[in-house]
């Protein structure tokens, strides 16, 4: 068990090199990792599928493209990390 079990961490900027080796660490800690990320940079579904390859546990490690300061992106995205709480939850 990890100190991080049953936690979500959302990550911004999540598709750089210091967002993309925060979420693996918070992953190998137990938690689920969200990243947000516009995909300026690498496209987010990338970041996640490079990092699944390389973390435990396939159902721990989300992505959303979003820009934080897009109040409709940021709620749909919020939204989205509802539901995986609430599947969390159920477990």
């Amino acid at each position: 068990m990890g100190k991080l079990d049953n936690e979500i961490v959302i990550i911004t900027g999540g598709t750089g090199a210091i967002g993309s080796n925060f979420a693996k660490a918070m992953t190998m800690a137990g938690a689920k990792v969200v990243i947000l990320g516009r995909g300026n940079t690498k496209p987010v579904a990338e970041v996640v599928s490079s990092l699944s390859q390389d973390i435990p546990g396939k159902d721990c490690i989300f992505g959303y493209q979003c820009d934080v300061s897009d109040e409709t992106q940021m709620e749909e995205t919020l939204q989205k990390i509802h539901i995986i709480e609430l599947e969390q939850s159920q477990h």
